[in-house]
């Protein structure tokens, strides 16, 4: 299929009535993107440059917004969202789409089907193709990362959200939306609600802007896109704010979710205009060397993953009531982190409840001592067995695989306890700890708390990424 053919057909594709009946027709640009999606699923061509780190990776500041388009010699973008000023994070690969993976810290992003990965301050690599279940890729335009998962969207057939698997990169539908009503542009997943968001191309009502995409296919208009757009690529969402970033010249907008409104907007660093745009937040590390105590007063840190099945999840509550009962609590007061089958009330359902923290930079720490508050109730009526079990684990290689580091299964009804769990024979390395809570009847509850990290040979705080994240 030659590409005036290939042009004319998404022409064809993109022209759909209107609510009056009258025959309507995406924008040029909007074309111009479909077409580059089935042109790369059609003539799919391996990248032929060389990845290039820029210099000046140094200093510290606010640079969390990641920006990139779909040119080599542009590549992406550091944007300091306090002082408005960009910094080049990598040039030699084209950005489509784009998101942060703080669990092992680097951008995931992509070019039509091809996915990649920049290790923060390190070298572009291809990951692979992102393809359907029969092995024909598959081109996306938004990607986003939540609770250990990557989701992507597509702005051709099948128009709808997918959830990608990283060890076989399948992509398989999971918000699957009325083509005729959605055309997505940017994807991102906000911590704060754990809900997917998404731009919106579509003229079409209900029209163009910034949206909450529901489970059920339906989205909950949040925002119209600001006078004179129609057309926005890129979606970043971090500390209660989304980023639309367009793929030319001119402002990079700033939404505020509690104001309920558009703030000052940031200068794009972008200096001619692309077909795509591609943004991500890169999220502020919680537990780190000699850094804050981890409270969970404010809710799961967003740099902190869950992953839940059977009806048992983390979240958080009043510790003195330890979860939705009284009895054990850890020590101390305010908010803590639970996982409580009791609240399903449902007996003999299994569960995998997982609370990850983001990843833990040990490289240079000498020694390195993890301190938290737990507390854990099995209810075994008196009989010595567990039905359930709270472990820590510690993962060295991106959570691929897990070290137990210490287990709680005894009957027990009584007070939280205070931990403490050497890492010294972990350092050097990167690292993931993990609590878990798993079981397979209705039991009760684990709990944690105050989490810090006491570590030598680390400057104070040990947020040192030399990448110039803070």
């Amino acid at each position: 299929m030659n590409a005036l053919l290939m042009t004319r057909l998404v022409v064809a594709l993109a022209l759909g009535p209107t609510v009056s009946g009258v025959w309507a027709q995406d924008s040029i640009e909007t074309l111009n993107e479909q077409n580059a999606a089935l042109q790369t699923e059609v003539y799919p061509i391996p990248s032929k440059h060389a990845y290039k780190r820029s210099d000046g990776i140094g200093g510290g500041g606010a640079r969390r917004l990641l920006a990139g388009v779909n040119d080599v010699a542009i590549g992406a973008y550091r944007i300091n969202v306090m002082t408005d000023s960009a910094t080049q994070a990598f040039t030699g690969a084209e950005l489509w789409g784009a998101a942060y993976d703080p669990i092992r810290h680097r951008l995931l992003f992509n070019n039509g089907s091809t996915l990649m990965e920049w290790p923060i301050g390190g070298t572009v690599n291809t990951i692979g193709s992102i393809t359907d279940a029969g092995s024909a890729d598959l081109s996306m335009t938004g990607l986003a990362f939540g609770n250990g998962t990557l989701y992507a969207c597509r702005n051709i057939a099948n128009e709808a959200i997918y959830t990608v698997d990283l060890d076989t990169l399948v992509a398989t539908v999971f918000i699957d939306y009325d083509d005729a009503t959605f055309d997505c542009g940017g994807l991102a997943f906000n911590p704060d609600d754990q809900a997917l968001y998404m731009t919106n191309d579509d003229s079409d009502p209900p029209g163009r802007g910034l949206y909450r995409m529901n489970t059920d296919g339906s989205g909950t208009l949040i925002t119209a896109y600001p006078a004179g757009q129609t057309d926005i690529d890129g979606l970043a969402i971090g500390e209660g704010r989304a980023y639309l970033v367009i793929d030319e010249p001119g402002d990079l907008f700033v939404y505020d979710f509690d104001l309920a409104a558009y703030q000052a907007p940031l200068t794009s660093p972008f200096s001619t205009s692309e077909v795509f745009s591609a943004a991500a937040w890169v999220t502020q590390p919680d537990l780190v060397c000699n850094g804050a105590t981890v409270t969970f007063e404010n809710g799961i840190p967003a740099s902190f993953t869950t992953r839940n099945s059977g009806n048992v999840f983390w979240s958080t509550t009043d510790e003195l009531t330890a979860c939705d009962n009284g009895g054990n609590q850890t020590p101390g007061s305010g908010n803590a982190a639970c996982a409580d089958s009791d609240e399903t009330n449902i007996a003999g359902a299994p569960y995998d409840a997982e609370l990850w923290t983001n990843r833990i930079d040990l490289s240079s720490a000498t020694a390195a001592t993890l301190h938290f508050n737990a507390a854990y109730n099995d209810n075994s009526n008196g009989t010595g067995t567990s039905n359930d079990l709270f472990d820590v684990d510690i993962s060295t290689d991106g959570a691929s695989s897990w070290t137990n580091l210490q287990r709680w299964d005894e009957d027990h009804w009584g007070p939280g306890e205070a931990a403490s769990l050497d890492l010294t024979a972990f350092v050097g390395q990167n690292v993931v700890i993990r609590y878990r809570y798993t079981g397979s009847s209705w039991n009760w509850w684990a709990q944690v708390d105050d989490l810090r990290l006491d570590c030598e040979g680390v400057p104070t705080p040990g947020a040192i990424f030399a990448d110039g994240f803070e």
